[in-house]
């Protein structure tokens, strides 16, 4: 039997006819039927033959590379807040201090270059110790000496609460800002 063909031009070009639309149904009915007789594939038998497993070779294994670099991080983290406290006690910095430790790290005082130290700063500014000091109403910004400069702008507390909102969404636990800074202030 001859496939039938199916010709959307009709309906497409102008108003198809109820008895050209009913032929057309008829048509695309019998191209659906068509199109689910499938013949059956043909599978030839596979002859079994026993294949020994590859042998197991040891191939010494290393730490992933970012591994090496989170702890290389964390290390020079660590160092940091050795030589600045204000660093350690999670102050907010005062606004230019980023200069200042570049100018630092250049002269070799800080025993990390420029690259290694953007990171290290990238991590603190962005942990959540550092960014619920700055969310805290009446915090002050401070010097790399730990004198407090200035008050913290409104615009950059928002951020900073802003922030935590973004990485409380990130944790699996959730994370209420608020019952936080209410229980920071008992």
């Amino acid at each position: 039997m001859p496939q039938p063909t199916l010709s959307l031009r009709a309906s497409v070009t102008r108003k198809a006819s109820p008895a050209l639309a009913s032929d057309m149904k008829e048509r695309l009915a019998l191209l659906q039927a068509a199109s689910k007789q499938v013949a059956a594939p043909v599978v030839a038998p596979v002859a079994e033959t026993k294949a020994e497993p590859p042998a197991l070779v040891a191939v010494p294994t290393q730490p992933p590379v970012e591994s090496s670099r989170k702890a290389e991080l964390e290390s020079n983290y660590q160092q940091l807040k050795q030589q600045l406290p204000v660093i350690a006690d999670g102050k907010p910095l005062a606004i230019g201090v980023k200069q200042h430790l570049l100018e630092l790290a250049k002269s070799g005082t800080l025993g990390l270059s420029c690259e290694q130290l953007v990171k290290v700063m990238r991590l603190h500014c962005g942990s959540a110790r550092y960014l619920k000091a700055l969310a805290n109403d009446g915090s002050y910004r401070h010097d790399l000496d730990g004198n407090p400069v200035e008050p913290v702008s409104d615009e950059h507390r928002r951020y900073a609460c802003q922030q935590l909102l973004e990485l409380a969404g990130k944790r699996k636990a959730p994370y209420n800002i608020a019952s936080q800074t209410s229980e920071n202030s008992r």
